[in-house]
């Protein structure tokens, strides 16, 4: 990821170096500290945003719902989905 950390859901816990993801409740009805929880909500509200905006993509550009394609390659194709649905805003 060109050296950035990615936000991730608790899914993907273990996923390695650069995978930032919310930090899980100790077993036994243990509190997170305030420190730990601030970095929960933080890495939750980053995801919301993405997570809105790819289900905004899915349910308008139907064809966006089922595709299999390398990561790499839809890019441009959500790209192009992304500016098409904001000039359909603008009018």
């Amino acid at each position: 990821m060109r050296g950035l950390p990615v936000l991730a859901d608790k899914g993907y816990t273990g996923a390695g170096a650069g995978v930032r993801v919310p930090v899980r409740r100790p077993g036994g009805g243990q509190v997170l500290d305030p420190s730990t929880r601030g970095w929960n909500t933080y890495v939750n509200a980053e995801r919301a945003f993405v997570e809105h905006g790819i289900a905004h993509l899915k349910t308008r550009w139907r064809a966006l719902a089922r595709v299999t394609l390398c990561p790499w390659r839809i890019s441009a194709i959500i790209a192009t989905a992304l500016m098409l649905s904001t000039w359909e805003g603008r009018y």
